[in-house]
């Protein structure tokens, strides 16, 4: 299992720097974007299969399959009501779709909720709760700030129907992190070992890089600097909090 991971980790960072070298080369990244599927589904894998690894595999397989229940259903709603997020649709970029609803999404949000509640208990570990939930969401949160402009302005991945982000939008992102923070925090069965180990946060914190980094260069070449930084800023005091907690109690 170790080895397929690093394979699957391995070919996402091959492929994040040529997905990047694309995108900023010229306007042929246009008719690579089915690629998008690919990268997200292989990032959703590499996630699954070190969550099993790290934890008791019956109680990971049915949070993991919650959480992409919930986040299919929260979307659902979301296209077909505005609710919670805002009203929004989404564009035949990222099919195949179930009800309008495109798969990559729920895979995206399993991928980043999962490993932002990894490196927030990571370098919590043995905290409050409550400051692994919050940071959790504050990196989730945070990805979203510089995940918008990529997808939406960018990609057209998907099209507010009013023309800008909705403030809902960032206060129901944050109200899922901290839900999906707590079904991994609550009822996964953790080898706490991992949580000791140095080792452990490196898959993790890979996946998130390679998010933030696309996320960020892409955004600050298209002159969409504003919000980015904003994303930036929240994911630095999220580490910088992070490890002034750590540092109090150790």
């Amino acid at each position: 299992m170790n080895k397929l991971i690093k394979i699957l980790t391995a070919v996402l960072v091959v492929m994040f720097p040529v997905g990047l070298f694309l995108m900023l080369a010229g306007d042929t990244w246009k008719q690579y974007l089915w690629t998008t599927n690919i990268f997200l589904a292989l990032q959703a894998a590499v996630t699954f299969i070190y969550l099993m690894g790290a934890s008791e595999k019956k109680s990971a397989g049915i949070i993991a399959f919650t959480i992409l229940i919930l986040a299919f259903v929260i979307e659902l709603v979301g296209v077909k009501t505005g609710l919670p997020f805002g009203s929004y649709s989404y564009t035949k970029m990222l099919e195949p779709a179930l009800f309008g609803v495109p798969l990559a999404i729920t895979l995206s949000w399993f991928t980043i909720a999962v490993n932002a509640y990894l490196v927030a208990r990571f370098f919590l570990s043995g905290s409050k709760k409550i400051f692994i939930l919050v940071v959790s969401a504050v990196i989730i949160l945070a990805i979203d700030f510089l995940l918008e402009p990529f997808a939406s302005s960018i990609n057209g991945y998907w099209v507010w129907n009013t023309g800008k982000i909705p403030v809902q939008n960032y206060i129901s992102w944050f109200v899922t992190g901290i839900v999906f923070a707590y079904l991994l925090d609550r009822f996964i069965l953790w080898n706490r070992n991992i949580f000791l180990n140095m080792n452990f946060i490196a898959i993790p914190a890979v996946i998130l890089l390679i998010n933030v980094l696309q996320f960020a260069a892409v955004n600050i070449y298209f002159g969409y600097i504003i919000i980015t930084l904003i994303g930036l800023a929240m994911l630095a005091a999220s580490v910088l909090f992070s490890f002034k907690i750590r540092t109090n109690e150790s």
